[in-house]
């Protein structure tokens, strides 16, 4: 017992779920890294999970409700937190578009990347398939860091959110795409817009992802639309990119505001894209 107690010290998170650490390069600013119920020699895949403005990972988790099927499938799952804004919320400075209102320089893409490689030095991560989840404020970062490091992610899921208009690093390559978003969202309109009136414009999601389709000779895909995810009925686009070897789709949730309702079938068809290649 005393060898296995003087083990967890040298190797905490052989022996517990869950531990904060920093990167070197902003010791200021701690992350929350989630390991699997079981411990494997292979490489762990890694899901990063951003959260939405004024929002915390935790309460963020509420909404996803994954971590405990992920540690059960062997990923490790990693919560970054945002800066706070001069009102004290948590915000993610994604790009022009969002969320930036202060003027501050918080060089969130840089934090992001920094806490990857910081992860990658404390487990055996395998980098082939490390992937994005982001809501609202969360899934523009997410976008940002794909349009910025289009190598470094396999998958991304982005709720509520969209990207920026200049992304070419999408057209060519990059993770796969689910994007998943209110047709009657006011405050991140699925057709594009501004959040406020000195912020930068943001796309139609549907126009970018067809737009990245049609430049990466990707195939439209006839799946039906999915099950009963939300508390309305969703329509669903999808493709294939064989070539860039990714797929994009896009779910709408018919008369969705900003906020949807997920049932507990959404965790189930998120992991399963997740885990899917």
């Amino acid at each position: 017992m005393r060898m296995l107690g003087i083990l967890c010290l040298l190797f905490f998170l052989a022996c517990t779920n869950s531990q904060s650490f920093a990167p070197q390069n902003f010791p200021e600013r701690p992350y929350v890294l989630w390991m699997p119920d079981k411990s494997s020699p292979k490489p762990l895949p890694l899901v990063v999970l951003l959260h939405a403005y004024d929002t915390t990972p935790e309460v963020q988790e509420r909404f996803f409700r994954i971590q405990t099927e992920l540690r059960k499938a062997g990923f490790a799952y990693a919560w970054p937190k945002g800066t706070h804004n001069k009102a004290g919320q948590l915000y993610w400075d994604a790009n022009a578009s969002c969320c930036n209102q202060d003027g501050q320089s918080p060089n969130d893409a840089a934090y992001v990347l920094a806490v990857l490689d910081d992860i990658a030095q404390r487990i055996p991560l395998d980098t082939t398939r490390v992937m994005l989840v982001g809501l609202s404020n969360g899934a523009f970062m997410a976008y940002q860091l794909a349009c910025e490091a289009p190598e470094r992610f396999s998958k991304l899921v982005a709720v509520a959110g969209a990207p920026p208009t200049l992304c070419p690093a999408l057209s060519n390559s990059g993770p796969s795409v689910l994007h998943v978003h209110g047709s009657s969202d006011a405050l991140v309109p699925l057709e594009g817009g501004k959040l406020h009136p000195q912020a930068s414009s943001f796309p139609s999601v549907a126009s970018m992802l067809e737009h990245w389709a049609s430049e990466g000779a990707c195939m439209p895909l006839e799946l039906g639309n999915p099950p009963f995810l939300f508390r309305r009925p969703i329509e669903q686009k999808a493709w294939l990119c064989p070539q860039q070897r990714r797929h994009l789709t896009l779910w709408v949730v018919d008369g969705g505001e900003h906020r949807l309702e997920p049932t507990p079938a959404f965790p189930q068809a998120l992991m399963h894209f997740l885990k899917t290649p």
